[in-house]
């Protein structure tokens, strides 16, 4: 019995790697890693050749100790076993997967975390001690049981990495309203009516289709143009998609959307009535 997990890098910047960290099949949690490279690897500032890999304990070294003593005082000393090793990468040694949240905590390793945001423009990734908490234990028991465990890196990503910018804490952007044409009004102020309605309907319908695009193409689902392999690459569940914090943001503004449409017709609806009479 082999035992998958697979890492979906879907966005990159100049300094980090951002990822969903998949266990046979099913999403459970995002991945950070250092920056995109396409020529000579840097020490601690690229991540590894995608690919697959085996993964195995390490038992000797500064993590291995650190994280024996740590949860080894928290859950008892049969709780960790050895760092979780990916196994033969060429070019790199001693690639783990362990607990931290920005690049700074990371030199070709892969860190885990349960939300992910942007800090100064950079991906950064938070609860990353419960997302590893929740991981290991799965990983432990397959080694301990002779399983195979094999990790795969899938570049879903795009090719060119974009600069980052300096900006504040940011879990999602935020879509862009459609512009849209005044209504034809009989007379000035009715006009203006026609404008607000007009372009209020317009960025509703505009937020709610963006908002339920991005939800429902979560994961790589059919129909994404993120890369090739995002149409034959399964995205999470519905339940993973909707519960994820990014998708209920997402799902918030879509309901936004729907009440800023629904207003929007309601007014146009009144003023149309009242000319008439």
């Amino acid at each position: 019995m082999c035992v998958h997990l697979r890492v979906d890098r879907i966005e990159s910047d100049n300094e980090s790697t951002l990822g969903r960290l998949y266990l046979d099949g099913r999403f459970q949690c995002w991945t950070l890693e250092d920056q995109y490279r396409t020529g000579p690897k840097v020490r601690g500032e690229t991540r590894i050749p995608a690919g697959a890999y085996q993964v195995g304990f390490r038992t000797e070294g500064g993590f291995h100790a650190q994280y024996a003593e740590t949860y080894g005082a928290k859950f008892g000393p049969d709780w960790h076993k050895g760092m979780l090793h990916v196994t033969n990468v060429p070019g790199f040694d001693y690639i783990l997967i362990h607990v931290g949240n920005s690049h700074d905590d990371t030199a070709g390793c892969l860190l885990v975390g349960h939300q992910h945001s942007k800090v100064n423009g950079y991906h950064y990734i938070g609860s990353s001690r419960p997302a590893y908490e929740a991981l290991y234990p799965l990983v432990r028991q397959a080694l301990l049981a002779g399983e195979e465990v094999l990790i795969e890196y899938l570049d879903l990503d795009p090719a060119t990495a974009p600069v980052a910018t300096d900006a504040v804490v940011t879990t999602n952007a935020q879509p862009t309203p459609a512009v849209s044409k005044p209504m034809e009004q009989t007379e000035h102020k009715e006009g203006h009516t026609g404008v607000v309605a007009g372009t209020a309907g317009a960025a509703g319908a505009a937020v709610v289709a963006v908002g339920a695009a991005e939800v429902l193409n979560e994961g790589g689902l059919a129909g994404s143009t993120s890369a090739p392999e995002a149409v034959t690459t399964p995205g999470p569940d519905l339940v993973s998609r909707v519960t994820d914090p990014d998708n209920l943001t997402k799902l918030i503004l879509i309901g936004l959307g729907v009440v800023v449409v629904v207003c929007a017709i309601y007014f146009v609806a009144r003023r149309v009535r009242a000319r008439k009479s």
